[in-house]
C-alpha cells in the first residue's frame, strides 16, 4: 500500500509526492479534478489537485449606493443669497472641501437674519446659537463657481427655529449640490441661557 504525504499548498492547488513510479493518470472526484503526471525523476510522483471553481469570498459590508442628485424641493424659499467660492475652499481632491458647505450655509443665515433683518434679529440683549448642523452632499463643486443658496425656516418654536438650505450654482441652477439645516436657539447674552424669541421675531417668521 503506497503512502502519499502532502508537502505544500499553493493557493487553490495542493502538491503531494510519493516515492513510487511516475505513470500518468487522470480521474475526477467529488468537487475536484486530479492529474497524476510523470516527472523527470522517476522516483517521485506529483499529484496536482485543484477545484473546478475558485472560491469567491463575499463582502461582509455591502457597498452603499451614492446619493442621487436632487431636484429643487417643493418648499417656499424665503431668502436667496449668491456669492462665489474661493480657490482656497478646495482640498487636495480638487473640489470644495465638505467643511466649507457649513460655512456657506452659515453665511447665508447671517446675511438673511442678521444683515437683511438686523432690526428684528439683533436687538442687543439676545442672539442665536446653532445647536445642531447637518449637511447632505450630492455632487462636488469645483472652482470657479458662483453659489445660489436658498433658505427657509421650519419647526418654529418659542425659543428655537430650524433654518434649511439648498446649495446650487449659477452654471447648474436646476441641480442641488448639497442640502442641510441648522437648529438655532435664542439665548440671553448675559445669562448664556435659552430665552423665548421676541414678539417681533415670532411675527416675522409667522409672516413668511
Amino acid at each position: 500500500m503506497e503512502r502519499i504525504c502532502p508537502i505544500k499548498r499553493f493557493g487553490y492547488k495542493e502538491l503531494d509526492f510519493n516515492a513510487v513510479d511516475g505513470r500518468v493518470s487522470r480521474h475526477s472526484t467529488a468537487g475536484q479534478t486530479t492529474d497524476q503526471v510523470n516527472c523527470s525523476d522517476p522516483v517521485y510522483r506529483y499529484i496536482l489537485t485543484q477545484p473546478k471553481k475558485p472560491c469567491i469570498r463575499k463582502l461582509t459590508h455591502p457597498v452603499q449606493p451614492k446619493p442621487e442628485i436632487q431636484d429643487m424641493p417643493d418648499k417656499k424659499i424665503q431668502f436667496t443669497d449668491r456669492f462665489p467660492i474661493r480657490w482656497g475652499d478646495m482640498d487636495a481632491l480638487g473640489h470644495v472641501n465638505n467643511t466649507e458647505y457649513f460655512r456657506y450655509m452659515e453665511q447665508a443665515r447671517v446675511n438673511w437674519l442678521f444683515a437683511e433683518q438686523s432690526k428684528t434679529f439683533q436687538p442687543g440683549s439676545v442672539s442665536f446659537v446653532a445647536v445642531t448642523a447637518h449637511c447632505t452632499f450630492f455632487k462636488p463643486i469645483v472652482y470657479p463657481a458662483n453659489l445660489i443658496i436658498d433658505s427657509w425656516a421650519e419647526d418654529i418654536g418659542k425659543s428655537s427655529v430650524s433654518i434649511c438650505h439648498t446649495i446650487r450654482t449659477e452654471a447648474e441652477p436646476d441641480t442641488i449640490f448639497a442640502e442641510g439645516n441648522a437648529k438655532l436657539v435664542c439665548i440671553n447674552l448675559e445669562t448664556q441661557r435659552s430665552t423665548p424669541m421676541s414678539e417681533a421675531m415670532l411675527n416675522y417668521f409667522a409672516s413668511l
